[in-house]
């Protein structure tokens, strides 16, 4: 099992980084993009936070246990916002989040199909999904809870803000605008990338996640290999101790009848 999350892991980073230049071009592409009253009318539903809507939570777990404490912490986070149940939709990948917070008694959308096969095209549905949740109303606030990659011994618990976006990563407060000239417009180009961003932001999300789960469990699995080394050396060293004391009474009990037949 250690073998195969260290596979699979690998196989995640060389997406995510296959991926990291396309992010990058299309963030250079939304910070040089002139501004204009019409592109901040376009910015502006996308920065702006709803009133009266409920709360939308992507939460992130595993479908599969023997990670360590992967899920447990996850799920620590989750219960630490302090949401109110009749007010938050939880958009759960992952059997263990589902499960538990089903039981909780929270709204919970069953997406754990997503926790083991994080295909693009999926991604893209749900990010539609909730998208057009904001933009109706229906939700004021979407977060984003999931384990991020740091490295191979540390998957920190991160919670981010899906919409309302970050008025900086549009490029409000860029400090200056290349000259460019842009076809057909810049309105028309916003229009475009910021649906696009925000299905990129999704799915990097959920690969990020799925390299932390197999790197969480590669190491709780190396883990107990070296524990069941330490518990077999233990158990050898008691065997051999009883053995040798079985022979030592053997021995005596050979001496003490010699002794007494002489």
């Amino acid at each position: 099992m250690r073998l195969i999350s260290a596979a699979k892991m690998r196989s995640a980073q060389n997406a995510i980084g296959n991926m990291d230049p396309y992010r990058k071009g299309l963030r250079d592409i939304m910070l040089s993009l002139p501004r204009s009253g019409a592109c901040e009318k376009i910015i502006k539903p996308y920065v702006t936070e709803g009133k009266g809507g409920g709360t939308a939570v992507l939460l992130v777990t595993s479908n599969q246990s023997l990670c360590g404490s992967f899920n447990v912490n996850l799920v620590k986070a989750f219960e630490r916002m302090e949401l109110t149940k009749d007010n938050t939709t939880v958009y759960a990948i992952g059997r263990y989040g589902f499960r538990h917070l089903q039981r909780e008694g929270y709204v919970c959308v069953d997406l754990c199909h997503l926790s083991a096969h994080a295909d693009y095209d999926s991604s893209v549905a749900l990010s539609k999904e909730l998208v057009e949740g904001f933009m109706s109303g229906r939700f004021s606030k979407v977060f984003m809870l999931y384990p991020h990659f740091k490295n191979a011994v540390s998957q920190p618990v991160t919670l981010e803000n899906y919409l309302p976006m970050d008025a900086g990563f549009l490029g409000a407060d860029a400090d200056e605008e290349m000259d460019y000239i842009v076809e057909p417009s810049p309105e028309h180009m916003l229009e475009t990338l910021l649906p696009m961003v925000l299905r990129l932001t999704l799915h990097t999300m959920l690969l990020d996640s799925t390299v932390a789960e197999h790197a969480a469990r590669s190491m709780a699995m190396q883990t107990a290999s070296e524990n069941a080394e330490d518990l077999i050396q233990e158990l050898s060293l008691q065997y051999n101790k009883l053995r040798q004391q079985a022979i030592t009474s053997e021995i005596l009990d050979l001496l003490g009848g010699q002794t007494n037949n002489n």
